[in-house]
């Protein structure tokens, strides 16, 4: 079975190398959608239904934390499960590491 998944992140290199990296991985993948941010994600959720969302953290317009508040709104999105991915230096969203 092949799963539709939706990548969100402000980099079209990370987009590509996530997609890359399910593909490599033999994860059967249908429909490989893109987004640039949060915002984004969610109008192409309105025409779209996917089984697994890939986002970053930290991105212009809204950023994933905002995303997954709004899907978590949405009783049509709301079973989605969501995974983010981010690049930051840091501990646990920006906090410093001890």
């Amino acid at each position: 079975m092949a799963y539709d998944i939706l990548i969100v992140d402000d980099s079209r290199i990370m987009r590509k190398i996530l997609k890359q990296s399910f593909t490599l991985s033999g994860f059967e993948v249908g429909n490989c959608l893109e987004a640039g941010n949060g915002q984004e994600a969610l109008n192409i959720l309105n025409s779209s239904m996917v089984d697994l969302i890939l986002a970053d953290l930290n991105m212009p317009v809204m950023n994933g934390l905002d995303m997954i508040k709004a899907l978590q709104k949405d009783k049509k999105h709301r079973e989605i499960p969501v995974v983010l991915v981010t690049t930051e230096g840091g501990g646990w969203w920006g906090a410093t590491a001890s």
